[in-house]
């Protein structure tokens, strides 16, 4: 045997979201940018920012118990599949997750 094996393996490599959620609100610096949204809204009607957003907007309007609570966590998801080795029948896949916080400031 060559030591590979031909069924395929999962590996995840994760860093779990609620112990650093934790750690960012036991931060004083952190707890007081929260709410950047809130002191720097723009009222002209132009997107300066994800808070002038309609989509923020929409957020707000259809849960307005989520919206009282200015530092409720907004985040975004962002994942990029990519096949490293360039070969469509192959089962190797490597998957870029990235999850973004729109409560800190830009």
């Amino acid at each position: 045997m060559d030591g590979f094996s031909t069924i395929p393996q999962k590996m995840f490599k994760h860093f779990p979201l609620i112990p650093r959620l934790i750690k960012m609100y036991k931060c004083k610096l952190v707890v007081e940018l929260l709410t950047w949204h809130l002191i720097s809204a723009n009222l002209d009607g132009l997107i300066h920012n994800v808070a002038n957003s309609i989509t923020w907007r929409h957020i707000n309007e259809k849960w307005p118990k989520f919206a009282i609570d200015t530092r409720n966590a907004r985040l975004g998801l962002a994942l990029n599949g990519v096949n490293p080795f360039d070969d469509l029948s192959s089962c190797h896949s490597t998957w870029l997750v990235v999850l973004f916080n729109y409560n800190l400031p830009p």
